[in-house]
């Protein structure tokens, strides 16, 4: 995938409210009274309605986003097989404690190795969470720096 492209790349949020502080406050001082230009208003009001629309659109993304990870289970691994008890008649008295012994030893092997993938899968989850968190916090942020501003637009207040 191409740099900045896909709607959860950690940097396109980052990148979204640098362009909005852009449009929205970081402009020149004689653009700052759109007001005072002919069409001006119009098309600065018309550059915060986009970002406006930018925002909550990732906003909603990143929202479905939070609500699918919570709804993702554990895929756990699969557990060993156990001895084939009707195999297991054909064996000595031996081999079938050689083969339950074997057995025990995979199984608790296994329990500790599921242990540590659960513990992996934990904090893998938990980081995308607060990555997903982060962005929507940042989007907040962003809608909230735009309120102010869209007021001074016609249907916007």
């Amino acid at each position: 995938m191409a740099p900045l492209q896909g709607p959860h790349h950690p940097i396109r949020a980052l990148v979204t409210a640098v362009v909005i502080l852009l449009l929205a406050g970081c402009t020149p001082w004689w653009h700052r009274h759109p007001a005072n230009q002919p069409g001006g208003n119009q098309q600065h009001c018309k550059a915060l309605v986009a970002a406006q629309q930018q925002l909550e659109r990732q906003r909603e993304a990143d929202t479905q986003a939070l609500t699918a990870l919570a709804r993702e289970p554990y895929p756990p691994s699969p557990v060993p097989e156990p001895p084939d008890p009707e195999l297991a008649k054909r064996y000595s008295q031996l081999d079938q404690q050689l083969d339950d012994e074997r057995y025990a030893a995979e199984l608790q092997a296994w329990r500790l190795r599921e242990n540590q993938r659960r513990q992996r899968w934990n904090e893998t989850q938990r980081d995308r969470r607060l990555r997903l968190q982060q962005r929507l916090n940042d989007h907040n942020r962003g809608l909230g720096a735009l309120k102010p501003k869209l007021g001074s637009c016609p249907g916007q207040g």
